[in-house]
């Protein structure tokens, strides 16, 4: 069944090296704010800031993960699309193949 895959979207990476750099900049922006205008929650406020936009991108990932399985629970061998007509028994098995080697 479809809630025993696990699925990594090809998305996850960047996420969090995207974190890590925001992490990284909203501590450097802090600083600068804070030795030019004395603001004492300078640091504070730029890792709200920037921790806003790396909520926004997880949401971008949480929706592509949500698409895969929506993606998984409607496929069907059935509706595959061959360029070659011919080729639909080799399709078949190779899916059949995979299938039995991931569980």
């Amino acid at each position: 069944s479809v809630e025993q895959m696990w699925v990594m979207p090809t998305l996850m990476p960047q996420i969090v090296v995207f974190g890590l750099v925001l992490f990284y900049l909203s501590g450097v922006i802090g600083f600068v704010l804070w030795s030019f205008t004395g603001f004492l929650y300078a640091i504070e406020c730029a890792v709200l800031l920037l921790l806003y936009v790396f909520v926004l991108a997880i949401r971008a990932w949480a929706r592509s993960r949500a698409a895969i399985y929506t993606g998984l629970e409607v496929f069907s061998c059935r509706a595959c699309v061959c360029s070659e007509e011919e080729d639909r028994p080799i399709v078949y098995a190779n899916i059949a193949a995979l299938m039995k080697q991931t569980h």
